[in-house]
């Protein structure tokens, strides 16, 4: 068996249709994220003239939106009470 055949060809996983769309799908999803963690609290200051806890709550409902808030609180509650770890 020659080197060749063993070694895996380059550049081959970008000629796949399905990897590129779902790599452009994540791509825009990230950068979309990452513009929106950006411009609301931007905007709420520039615009609406936001206090700090109104930023705060703005931050607290896309953590909500994301999941994280929640699992948090409850990993904490969980942590407080004694039950973490114990499959209650």
């Amino acid at each position: 068996m020659s080197a060749a055949t063993q070694t895996p060809s380059r550049g081959r996983l970008w000629k796949h249709r399905a990897f590129m769309l779902f790599w452009s799908g994540e791509t825009v999803s990230l950068f979309g994220t990452q513009v929106t963690l950006l411009a609301l609290p931007l905007t709420a200051v520039l615009t609406l003239n936001a206090t700090a806890s109104q930023l705060g709550f703005i931050r607290f409902v896309e953590q909500l939106a994301h999941g994280n808030a929640v699992t948090d609180v409850v990993e904490d509650v969980a942590v407080e009470s004694g039950d973490a770890g114990s499959g209650h």
